[in-house]
């Protein structure tokens, strides 16, 4: 471990990242997410706005976005901060609002909310992209991909109905995504549109976290220099 990580965890890593940062936490994430999946495609990406993520060689540009619901996130933000509340009727209030959000909080972990088992938050995001994709501020690439955080689940029907889905809604596009990467937790489910395929791919806990780990580490350090 470094000089730089050892400071980091003495001092910034149990403190929430603030509400801005120099980098996106999730942008980093998919980043780290994708150089997980192809070491070799994604190796040399780079932060940027519309789209996110490029690798000007490869003339490959990838959008993230997330399709989780308002619930979703909004556990996921007051988990985030609750290891940091001292006061105990207030840490109750914040445990409960969590409860109320479909999620469960127990023994310092976040269980949930439960994934839903329709991919209509992942077609509402694949929207919104495409339009982003066809405005006049977004720099086209060669390949230009979306990644999608999600917390679906999905069976081997719900992969091949959801691809003939995406590619119909594409089709209503000029330009279009020439692949969607929806991460979940335990897999991530790649569609190929120009292929018209799909793989899921394994995605352990372990791995997931210690993506997640790289991820934060790489913000703070970013909010250090």
């Amino acid at each position: 471990m470094s000089d730089l990580d050892s400071y980091i965890d003495s001092v910034y890593y149990d403190k929430p990242l603030p509400d801005r940062t120099k980098i996106d936490i999730w942008e980093c994430y998919a980043r780290h997410v994708l150089q997980f999946i192809d070491s070799n495609k994604y190796g040399n990406l780079t932060y940027s706005d519309k789209p996110d993520l490029i690798d000007r060689t490869r003339s490959l540009g990838i959008e993230v976005t997330d399709s989780q619901s308002r619930e979703s996130r909004e556990a996921e933000s007051l988990y985030s901060r609750l290891a940091f509340i001292d006061d105990q009727s207030w840490r109750k209030r914040q445990i409960e609002r969590i409860e109320q959000c479909g999620a469960h909080y127990e023994s310092g972990i976040l269980f949930g909310p439960k994934g839903t088992d329709s991919f209509e938050l992942v077609y509402e995001a694949l929207n919104k992209k495409l339009e982003r994709l066809n405005s006049n501020d977004y720099e086209l690439f060669r390949r230009n991909e979306l990644f999608v955080k999600s917390t679906i689940l999905a069976d081997e029907e719900m992969l091949r109905e959801a691809l003939s889905k995406m590619e119909k809604q594409s089709r209503d596009h000029p330009r279009r995504f020439a692949s969607v990467t929806v991460s979940v937790p335990g897999h991530n489910y790649v569609f190929d549109f120009d292929s018209s395929t799909y793989k899921s791919l394994e995605f352990v806990s372990s791995e997931q976290f210690r993506i997640a780990d790289s991820a934060r580490r790489e913000v703070i350090r970013a909010e250090l220099s």
